[in-house]
């Protein structure tokens, strides 16, 4: 009979921790989204606006400065 109690108060005292684990895992994550949102929706100043000015140089213009890096270093 003890056994039996023994058992269930088991049972019972594991349902009630995962039930407490799962509720902070919620608010953590809960937390997490809510102070990520600012990040989120934070938008680009009206002279950043374009895709072409979210890389100061393109492929091109790099390798054509490396380049110049590269003769400048030999001689």
């Amino acid at each position: 009979m003890w056994v039996l109690v023994n058992l269930v108060m088991l049972v019972v005292a594991s349902v009630f921790a995962g039930a407490a684990a799962v509720a902070v895992y919620w608010l953590m994550l809960r937390a997490t989204l809510e102070l990520m949102r600012p990040a989120a929706v934070r938008t680009v100043p009206a002279g950043l606006a374009g895709p072409h000015t979210l890389y100061a140089r393109s492929t091109r213009g790099a390798a054509k400065s490396d380049a110049r890096v590269s003769v400048i270093a030999l001689v």
